[in-house]
């Protein structure tokens, strides 16, 4: 019974963490900026490695070649992670004019897409009356008053649950905590701090 219980209490969560990820991935999917962006990342991430990679052997090995020398393997070693980045490099460049082309006839240019008819749906929205917004803030309201009802209804069955000694049936509520690392709390590809 309680494998049960907890197969259905860890359902239950992983479908609100699953919600998350919907949302979050209905703004970037076909998306042509977040195309742009990760893949304009990619390319400069690759592009330092390269840089730090040629300083490494300018500084240490071209300027001063009386005292450090290189062993035959090591130079080829890094010889050969600069080309593999370096084709990266040229393959997402060639990504890049690929999502030109995809996106070239494409209607829906994404969320973010800022057209003629977005801003004339929103002063036809500007635009509305008084009675339209009144109407508005019922619905709202009533949807509210609903959501509130429920959730007391929960809270009441639970409270009903600890008084008759039922611990163990309650469904646990989430308390991980995501700590944010960075200032920007998510990763769209691309990174705002690494410039």
């Amino acid at each position: 019974m309680r494998v049960c219980f907890y197969l259905a209490t860890t359902y239950k969560n992983a479908v609100q963490d699953i919600r998350k990820y919907f949302y979050i991935r209905y703004l970037y999917v076909n998306n042509k900026e977040y195309e742009i962006g990760y893949l304009t990342h990619e390319i400069i991430y690759k592009y330092q490695i390269v840089l730090e990679l040629f300083q490494i052997i300018q500084k240490k090995y071209e300027r001063h070649p009386e005292r450090d020398f290189a062993m035959p393997s090591y130079m080829l070693y890094m010889y050969t992670n600069i080309l593999h980045q370096s084709t990266d490099i040229i393959h997402l460049c060639n990504m890049l004019h690929e999502i030109e082309k995809k996106y070239e006839h494409n209607t829906d240019l994404g969320v973010f897409y800022n057209s003629k008819e977005k801003s004339e749906a929103d002063a036809k929205k500007a635009n509305r009356t008084i009675n339209d917004i009144k109407a508005d803030i019922e619905a709202y309201k009533k949807r509210r008053i609903k959501m509130l009802k429920r959730l007391e209804r929960e809270r009441k069955k639970r409270m009903k649950m600890l008084h008759k000694g039922r611990f163990q049936y309650l469904t646990s509520v989430r308390t991980t905590k995501t700590f944010i690392k960075k200032y920007w709390d998510l990763d769209y590809g691309w990174s705002i701090e690494d410039w």
